[in-house]
């Protein structure tokens, strides 16, 4: 493969105080074939005015309102492999790369296409920006319950010249081939934000793809754990589409005892911090967009070449959420998860 044609795309909202750092990153990457594209959620900081007037390199892309991480990037998807980039790498605003991030970024995907003709999406090692030994994520875990998560946050960085599989990529930083979104797509529209990056790599690992950490590649990200109410709906929301449309009905009828049990613990947990009608309103998403989920379940589970027993070997059993400490997951409900996952293994 030659020196591929790399689209960059950064959607911002409101982030006009973040992007000088983020787009002079870009523009100082040892690797030169790309072109970067901002583009911009609708925002009233004057985000758009910034970039084209500090960034007149940049190509920009104006959205009408704002629609989310999820279908504001896949507008942006759409319109760099239209135009035949080989392939598009995916920053959060307040990501700052390493010079030769992209570089090997590239390499990776170039000796990895070679021996994967099931090559899926990569992602650079994304460092703490104000704790730079520390890692923020160095490839997301997909927990069986549909949890998703950063893996080894905020453990110390090891330098590794080694590429690992991982289960999902992480949105702050992602590099997704051609041949990937053509044959997957983009994220998913109704996710709106939070957890579409782990859906667009489930997928894909139900395609049988494989996803991978290129070990060589830094990426620094202003991270910090948020629980926010806009979070804590979406997250609940996407987490239950999730788990109706990529398990087949038997994995679903198996899992039903920890579902069941994990409403009650999630629901106790809402209510404690003042979130329970958050999670009512997750529920009624799920109701009232029913139709519209089982629709997409036909096609999701009519595209499945690989059984969910067998890419859950990727997938953690214990619950380890970045930034909750509670005893209650440690002590309680990671081993009756573990118990059970134990039991019943064998049936998947």
């Amino acid at each position: 493969m030659s020196q591929p044609k790399i689209a960059i795309l950064i959607l911002g909202y409101d982030s006009s105080s973040q992007l000088r750092s983020s787009l002079e990153s870009v523009f100082n990457q040892t690797y030169r074939r790309f072109k970067v594209f901002f583009i911009d959620n609708h925002s009233k900081d004057n985000s758009l005015l910034f970039v084209k007037k500090q960034f007149p390199r940049c190509s920009v892309i104006a959205n009408k309102e704002n629609y989310g991480y999820a279908k504001g990037n896949n507008i942006g998807l759409k319109r760099v492999f239209e135009d035949d980039f080989d392939a598009c790498v995916i920053l959060n605003p307040d990501i700052l790369l390493k010079p030769t991030a992209l570089s090997e970024l590239v390499k990776t995907h170039i000796k990895l296409a070679t021996k994967n003709p099931r090559l899926g999406l990569i992602q650079p090692v994304i460092l703490l920006n104000d704790e730079r030994s520390r890692l923020n994520t160095a490839g997301n875990t997909i927990q069986i319950l549909g949890y998703g998560y950063c893996k080894e946050y905020r453990h110390m960085y090891r330098l590794s010249s080694i590429d690992k599989p991982i289960a999902s990529v992480s949105g702050s930083a992602m590099y997704i081939p051609k041949e990937y979104f053509r044959e997957i797509g983009g994220f998913d529209d109704d996710f709106f934000m939070y957890n579409e990056d782990q859906q667009l790599s489930w997928l894909g690992l139900m395609r049988g793809y494989t996803h991978f950490l290129c070990s060589r590649s830094i990426a620094y990200h202003s991270y910090s754990f948020n629980k926010g109410a806009g979070k804590m709906y979406h997250t609940e929301k996407n987490r239950a589409q999730m788990l109706l449309t990529d398990y087949s009905l038997k994995t679903l009828v198996i899992l039903s005892p920890l579902l069941i049990m994990n409403e009650f613990f999630i629901c106790g947990y809402y209510l404690i911090n003042g979130w329970i009608m958050l999670k009512i309103k997750a529920y009624a998403y799920i109701l009232v967009h029913l139709p519209n989920i089982l629709d997409k379940r036909k096609l999701i589970q009519a595209k499945k070449i690989v059984q969910d027993k067998d890419y859950m070997k990727l997938f953690d059993i214990k619950l380890h959420f970045a930034g909750i400490n509670s005893r209650i997951i440690t002590k309680l409900i990671n081993p009756i998860f573990s118990g059970y996952f134990h039991l019943i293994k064998k049936l998947l």
